[in-house]
């Protein structure tokens, strides 16, 4: 659609109040409660440097204590600390979607260049829900509003002298924030690009508008001089480039974060988000409509972005802000081309153009409202957050840490990595062994501990001999949590001391440890919790019909089914599948357990929902075969034996050799009322 057309049309007189419709679609996608495992370690970070300063030693790690280590996000931490004490999550998430309207605010002054209110409206849409897996509470989300600023200040006034004054100061800020300060200093070099060929082209112009051109690409051209020298304004110096070197731009390692949450793994899903490529398609598109001569900064911008997402999912939110001015050239080049192509047939038939356009665009933005007010955005998704304010830390080991902060409990203790923000959020006096920290503890170790914990016997007994631990906290919510336990407790050295659904403490057996075995307040303690976890999920389940998701019940499932009480395990997992039909890997875990149970034709169902949902899934496919053969379908079973043989032949001849031993455990296991 030309914009030329939309000026004069009757559609465009109500442009801003779609475009408005499409902002606040875009505020209702950050709307949602905390539930991402980092945020808890922004939050002890930041209470420690409200209180001693830029840490230049690691005050925190058990393992590595006073290691050296540099925080680059350290302003940012300081701030979400000083946010949560004054107003809790509620301030926190609000002052974050006021950022990113403050970022797309300016993306859309830049923008209206390059296309109409209705041009502008779309690009919105495709940016928010580009933008919405990621559109947590963390630092790359605040941050936006920098690379925004650059865009517009530099796109509409390159060469005015008061930019010093306003991007200088901006790019010290956003050093101090997060490592993507770097792209600062590129987005200035970019536009300088631009009006560097803009002035070659008027060189043949009058003198004094070669002057006023010069003026425009030396500018920003020393302004990236500028905010270059800017980035040295840190409590660390130069150095503060070793510390993000190591966070390299690939900062979508699953041990560092989750994008969706910890067990989103039991929707079939994963953690890339596909409209990525939908959003590159549009950009596509602008560079094949577009009959102008593209700008050159715009565009390169829209690439860098682009590329940056497909590396890694969580450079969405860059792709967002540096492709949103091509977005909108997009669909005023393909709008223009379609008008073109068709002009007659839009001519003659001009009112039902206008209200299929209309209809259209609105029906999308209340189809998005729709998904994120009623919940069944996230619902869908398997996330661990839901629309609203507040926070969510059933999926973490919150209710566990009474009992860790204890002063007798074992100071020795293992977690996961995604745990220890949390852990040391909520036990500020103690130390742990890891957290999501990769420069601190390395990867190597991150790795180890990871596919110790989820089950692999080489990585556990490494983790014995170097680590020594005397305890381990086990997130149940967490991949391969059933191999895990499986895995630790078979070796007959460790045992059960206390599990709430979503943590499990094992311990292992010391005699100055007994006291915590025998202990049968820390049994009832965990067990009530998990109860209070199924009672909310079961209101949830009567209120609404796209409840948030209860990881305590996930966990329940987890365990039991590592402690072979399936009957029990079942009945968490009927649960669960009420409330989420789209949860595969509950109806995946359902068939295993009727299967153990030999209960073989009612294990079909659940099965076959499960590979409906997870086609990929080996071991769905490996069940499925043998529930096959135990109700007499050879032909069923000898399909899915060969679809789980190309998937994966090793783990298909390891299932066929024998089922997984049973863990013999004298501990408790907790029981559905």
């Amino acid at each position: 659609m030309a914009a030329e057309n939309e000026q004069a049309s009757l559609v465009v007189k109500g442009g801003r109040w779609y475009a408005g419709l499409a902002l606040l679609t875009l505020a209702l996608f950050g709307l949602r409660t905390i539930s991402h495992s980092d945020f808890w370690m922004t939050l002890a970070s930041g209470r420690w440097i409200a209180i001693h300063g830029a840490p230049h030693t690691d005050p925190f790690s058990l393992l590595k204590p006073e290691a050296p280590w540099l925080d680059p996000m350290w302003l940012y931490d300081l701030m979400v600390y000083y946010l949560w004490t004054y107003g809790g999550a509620a301030l926190v998430t609000v002052v974050h979607i006021a950022a990113v309207l403050a970022a797309f605010g300016l993306l859309i002054r830049a923008a209206r260049p390059l296309g109409g209110p209705l041009s502008i409206a779309t690009a919105l849409l495709v940016a928010a829900w580009l933008l919405g897996p990621a559109f947590v509470t963390r630092a790359r989300v605040f941050t936006l509003l920098f690379p925004a600023l650059f865009i517009c200040c530099l796109a509409r006034h390159s060469d005015r002298w008061w930019l010093w004054l306003v991007l200088v100061p901006a790019q010290v800020l956003w050093t101090n924030m997060h490592h993507t300060f770097r792209l600062g200093p590129v987005i200035c070099l970019l536009f300088a690009l631009q009006e560097w060929f803009r002035w070659r082209r008027a060189c043949r112009q009058p003198e004094g508008a070669v002057a006023v051109a010069r003026r425009a690409w030396l500018n920003p051209l020393l302004l990236a001089g500028g905010a270059l020298a800017a980035t040295w304004v840190n409590p660390y110096g130069l150095n503060i480039y070793a510390a993000v070197s190591s966070v390299g731009w690939g900062s979508g390692n699953l041990l560092a974060a989750e994008q969706v949450s910890v067990f989103s793994y039991m929707f079939g899903g994963s953690d890339k988000n596909a409209l990525i490529w939908a959003a590159a398609v549009v950009n596509l598109m602008g560079l094949v409509a577009e009959k102008h001569r593209l700008p050159p900064a715009i565009t390169l911008l829209a690439l860098l972005g682009t590329g940056l997402a497909i590396m890694t999912p969580h450079y969405a939110t860059i792709m967002a802000v540096f492709s949103f001015p091509f977005f909108v050239l997009s669909m005023r080049a393909v709008g223009l081309f379609l008008w073109d192509s068709f002009a007659e047939v839009v001519q003659r038939r001009q009112e039902l153009f206008r209200r299929l356009l209309v209809g259209g665009l609105l029906a999308v933005t209340l189809f998005s409202l729709a998904r994120l007010v009623s919940n069944h955005y996230y619902w869908d998704h398997g996330s661990g957050s839901a629309f609203g304010l507040g926070a969510n830390e059933e999926a973490l080991p919150a209710a566990a840490g009474m009992l860790i902060g204890q002063e007798k409990f074992p100071v020795a203790l293992l977690n996961h990595a995604l745990d220890g923000g949390n852990l040391l959020w909520h036990l500020p006096r103690r130390k742990v062994a890891l957290d999501a920290r990769v420069p601190v503890h390395g990867a190597a170790l991150l790795q180890l501990t990871a596919k110790g914990l989820a089950g692999d016997g080489p990585a556990w007994r490494s983790i014995e001999e170097r680590l020594r631990p005397t305890a381990v906290l086990i997130n149940c919510c967490q991949p391969q949590a059933i191999l895990g336990v499986r895995t630790i407790l078979a070796t007959g050295r460790w045992g059960l001391a206390y599990f709430d659904g979503t943590s499990a403490l094992l311990l292992l057996q010391l005699p100055e440890q007994r006291v915590w075995f025998e202990n049968q307040q820390v049994r009832m303690l965990g067990l009530a919790n998990l109860e209070l976890a199924r009672r909310a999920y079961e209101k949830r389940l009567a209120r609404h019909w796209f409840p948030a998701h209860s990881p305590a019940l996930i966990g329940a499932g987890h365990l039991l089914q590592a402690l072979e009480k399936f009957d029990e395990a079942e009945k968490f997992y009927l649960l669960l599948t009420q409330g989420a039909p789209n949860m595969a890997g509950a109806w995946l875990d359902l068939g295993i357990c009727r299967c153990r149970l030999g209960r073989w034709q009612e294990a079909l169902a659940p099965l076959r929902r499960a590979l409906d949902g997870m086609p990929q899934n080996v071991m769905g496919w490996l069940w499925y075969s043998r529930a096959c053969q135990q109700t007499g379908s050879p032909v069923e079973a000898r399909e899915a034996q060969q679809r789980a043989q190309k998937l994966n032949p090793n783990l298909a001849a390891q299932f066929a050799a024998e089922l997984p031993a049973p863990v013999t455990t004298n501990q408790f296991a907790p029981r559905l009322r």
